[in-house]
């Protein structure tokens, strides 16, 4: 057996996106194979500094702990930028030092500028980091870039695996908008100015979309009250509802109730909402950040705007409200390329290998089919 420690900011129930990818491997463990899972979460919800850092330290040890007790073989840290950053580099300077196999899992938003933003001396801790990873794995080409020109790490090391999601499972065949009908807008993720919600609002009390029918969802966790108030305040509050964060079931809900979904974020990695959508043969509006261009043919299977632009935000949603068959052309081909890219059982298979190919035990069988 190869054992894999799986590491999550807040564990296996976060409300992320990197939370719900590592529970689908959990849940698919048995597709896995020779391959077994623990699993640690590495952060604590917010608190006051000095007991956030007491957790931060209760957990570290935690992890040295499995690392004396040969509880796994690989750890499988996901990174991301700002405090995740920093964490996760002491994490693979300590499963070096007992041995383990390390696979840096490059997550999160931004973080081209985050390490742009940073002194040399603090780049280069995390170049280092990096090339002291047994593999480092990113969800797309503009990722792989990053990693090998920036952060000069061999391309050898470098495995391009993308997000997976399981397809959605319709529970009655999508029925075609009568005429006059109000389209659904979907908004997933964190609500909050990262995710671009105030560039949504703004966009959404536009005169582009002001003669045309319309209602937005806008689901996710974050500072409600004061976006519920900014729609207020814009006049679009009896258009846009606020159901808060949803569970997978209640996301498969709202993908089957909408028209397409909207994600003007200002910084992106490969979105998990977006995934979503077109496993379920929604068009996408999104902003041209990150691997989204990657993912989203633009005018084929959805529009990309630049962010922080609520004018071309509206023109977008306003083209695909006021042109449903459009929409439902871009869904399929959605669709499509969901199918050819981004279904989880793909998503399981490269990191199975992946895995494997780490152990020496498999290593030569399997290191040509990941890389």
């Amino acid at each position: 057996m190869v054992r894999v420690l799986l590491t999550t900011m807040r564990g296996l129930d976060g409300k992320g996106g990197v939370e719900r990818l590592m529970k689908s491997f959990y849940d698919s463990r048995e597709d896995f194979g020779e391959v077994t899972f623990t699993t640690l979460a590495t952060a604590a919800a917010d608190s006051p500094f000095v007991i956030l850092l007491a957790k931060w330290i209760a957990v570290y040890l935690t992890f040295v702990w499995l690392c004396l007790a040969n509880r796994f073989d690989i750890a499988h840290i996901n990174i991301a930028w700002r405090g995740s950053t920093w964490r996760k580099v002491l994490y693979v300077y300590t499963a070096r030092l007992f041995g383990k196999k390390t696979v840096l899992h490059l997550h999160g938003s931004g973080y081209d500028e985050f390490y742009a933003s940073l002194s040399p001396r603090f780049q280069a801790a995390i170049r280092k980091a990096f090339r002291h990873s047994d593999r480092i794995v990113v969800l797309s080409e503009f990722w792989r870039k990053f990693v090998v020109e920036t952060l000069g790490i061999d391309s050898s090391k470098v495995v391009e695996i993308a997000n997976g999601v399981a397809p959605l499972v319709r529970s009655s065949p999508r029925v075609a908008k009568a005429p006059g009908e109000a389209s659904i807008i979907l908004f997933l993720g964190e609500v909050g100015t990262r995710k671009g919600v105030p560039t949504l609002l703004d966009a959404a009390a536009r005169p582009e979309l002001a003669g045309l029918a319309w209602r937005m969802i806008v689901a996710g966790n974050g500072d409600l009250d004061h976006y519920k108030a900014e729609a207020t305040r814009l006049g679009i509050a009896e258009r846009v509802d606020f159901p808060g964060w949803q569970d997978e079931p209640g996301v498969a809900r709202l993908l089957e109730g909408a028209d397409l979904l909207v994600l003007p974020s200002q910084a992106e990695n490969q979105p998990i909402s977006i995934l979503n959508a077109m496993s379920a043969g929604l068009a996408v509006v999104a902003s041209n950040v990150g691997a989204i261009p990657e993912m989203v043919e633009d005018g084929a299977s959805g529009l990309l705007v630049p962010p922080r632009d609520p004018a071309a935000l509206a023109r977008a949603l306003a083209t695909l409200v006021g042109d449903p068959a459009l929409c439902e052309r871009m869904g399929h081909r959605g669709e499509e390329i969901f199918a050819e890219r981004f279904r989880l059982d793909e998503t399981v298979r490269r990191f199975r290998d992946l895995y494997l190919s780490l152990s020496p035990a498999h290593a030569g069988a399997t290191e040509s089919a990941v890389l």
